[in-house]
């Protein structure tokens, strides 16, 4: 009797017993699955709390040094202008990109200058 069934089951007459529910690598898929998911929250919400901390610490600790240094370079534009013309120059308005056309200029300014130093 054990090896007709045996014999059923090799040929495939016979479906095989149904495996564990411990076994079954559809069930340990899932659950490797859903473990991924909950780790992946997890590291999310530890990334956003970084982020958060990050942002708070380079507002607070990082900003005033920034904006030091960036009134610092303002006012050397001033500066210089004045020495160049013999007046102050015109800030440049909202619409001509304020504050920010005088950083790019300067940056440009400074890698001209470098690269001009080379020769």
């Amino acid at each position: 009797q054990n090896r007709l069934r045996e014999e059923d089951l090799l040929i495939g007459m016979v479906m095989p017993p149904a495996l564990a529910k411990k076994d079954d690598p559809v069930a340990l898929m899932e659950k490797a699955a859903e473990q991924r998911r909950v780790v992946q929250a997890q590291n999310e919400q530890h990334y956003q709390a970084a982020l958060v901390s990050i942002k708070k610490r380079i507002h607070d600790v990082d900003g005033p040094d920034i904006k030091q240094e960036m009134s610092d370079q303002i006012r050397e534009w001033f500066l210089r202008c004045r020495e160049e013309t013999g007046k102050f120059p015109k800030f440049p308005t909202a619409s001509e990109g304020g504050s920010k056309s005088l950083f790019q200029t300067s940056a440009a300014a400074g890698a001209g200058a470098a690269s001009g130093s080379g020769e």
